[in-house]
């Protein structure tokens, strides 16, 4: 063997040995590299409906999950691979290891439809504080512990210590996105699945925190989802957790935030235009794609970017549909909806 094949094989074995290190898989690195290590410590947290006698939704994470009367739950429905916001309900009772929603007008729960929230490590403290207090709640309503017979105390235990055990290695990571847990009926590759709708949310507030109007663009149930998975207190998110690692440089080099805000009947036409475009040129596209091709091209406007197709592809990468990105008759889809816009804006 030459000296430069045993090189080859040394690099290669080399590899392999970080390979077997990472688990095979490129996410946690492209994670790791993303991610922030500001300490934040936002925990996502995954659910879902069950529909009770009588059609009555119930959601199967409670006190053991840090959830409790009057927070806020996202809601989404998984519709041909992708995922479709139906707003955000607010906790009315909670229980143990469930909770019964406070269903607004409008929103028709179905069994199986997720359950999303967010919570903070210092909004549920350390372990031992979060046990504690779970305890003590649990001492009031002793007569509600068993009301459906259906949730075990078993994952009332597990719950807990679910928590417990990993609080302390959260901590000490000080990660942005510290980790996530999950009800019993949600398996880690459901809660995988979610992960692309996350990042487009995470993509939704920072577009949001731009001046972008969500609720103008693609509709007030995005908007919900949306502010119902804001963190409180605030935390910045910035660029989503997926994102290409240069996109933010980029984007500060080309944006204008210096420029004064664009009058909000310009905008509401140009929503309503995009959307029409949208209709026309996208006709076989979800209702889902349609959105997303609208929210990034009013992005655009804001950020103003030198290279509009290679932002876009960025954008759309870290979308609910990454495959998109290498799609080039979408990406060409919308910057003919871009030019479409534009001439008419020009009369």
């Amino acid at each position: 063997m030459s000296f430069s094949s045993r090189q080859l094989l040394l690099r290669v074995v080399a590899a392999l040995m970080v390979a077997c290190a990472t688990g095979f898989t490129a996410e946690p690195a492209v994670a790791d590299k993303i991610d922030k290590l500001d300490g934040a410590g936002v925990i996502e947290f995954f659910g879902t409906i069950h529909l009770q006698e009588g059609n009555h939704p119930i959601i199967d994470l409670g006190d053991a999950h840090g959830l409790h009367e009057a927070n806020e739950v996202a809601i989404f429905r998984a519709e041909d691979m992708h995922f479709r916001p139906l707003g955000s309900c607010r906790i009315e009772e909670s229980f143990a290891t469930h909770s019964v929603p406070e269903v607004p007008a409008g929103i028709e729960l179905r069994d199986g439809d997720r359950v999303v929230y967010v919570k903070t490590l210092s909004q549920m403290g350390t372990g031992g504080a979060f046990r504690e207090s779970f305890l003590r709640q649990q001492l009031i309503k002793t007569a509600e512990r068993n009301s459906y017979s259906t949730f075990r105390q078993q994952d009332e235990a597990d719950s807990l210590q679910n928590y417990v055990s990993r609080q302390p290695r959260w901590v000490r990571d000080r990660k942005h996105f510290a980790g996530r847990m999950r009800s019993p009926s949600v398996t880690v590759q459901a809660a995988d699945d979610m992960r692309p709708v996350l990042s487009q949310v995470q993509l939704l507030q920072h577009y949001q925190s731009l001046g972008v109007s969500i609720d103008r663009n693609i509709g007030p149930n995005w908007l919900t989802v949306m502010n119902a998975l804001k963190p409180t207190p605030d935390v910045v998110f910035g660029e989503p957790r997926m994102t290409n690692a240069t996109t933010k440089e980029a984007s500060a080099k080309t944006s204008a935030a210096t420029q004064p805000p664009e009058p909000i009947d310009v905008i509401e036409r140009r929503a309503e235009r995009m959307r029409r475009e949208a209709e026309n040129i996208l006709f076989t596209r979800s209702a889902e794609e349609r959105n997303l091709a609208v929210i990034v091209l009013a992005a655009l406007y804001v950020e103003k970017p030198g290279n509009e197709r290679q932002w876009i592809v960025d954008q759309v990468r870290v979308s609910q549909f990454p495959s998109l990105a290498v799609n080039d008759q979408f990406i060409e889809d919308l910057l003919k909806i871009l030019k479409r816009v534009r001439t008419n804006e020009q009369g």
